[in-house]
């Protein structure tokens, strides 16, 4: 993830796009999000936990949704 940061590309966005598509049901976007928006709240949570880069990836992108969306019942 440590390239999310340095370099947020085309890769960034489809890697953060692909572990969406495989867990979406972990959090709850609002209608009008974007993948924009999306990749941007994950490239925060990640500048903002710097010492979690080490972590497994997929997990790092799932934590900053569930943070950024929570669904309702996890409120």
């Amino acid at each position: 993830m440590q390239h999310c940061i340095a370099s947020p590309d085309g890769f960034c966005a489809g890697y953060i796009g692909g572990v969406i598509d495989t867990s979406h049901t972990l959090f709850c976007f609002p209608p009008e999000v974007t993948k924009k928006q999306i990749k941007n709240i994950t490239i925060m949570y990640l500048r903002d936990h710097p010492k979690k880069l080490g972590l497994y990836a997929p997990n790092l992108v799932i934590k900053a949704m569930r943070v950024a969306f929570p669904c309702k019942d996890e409120r």
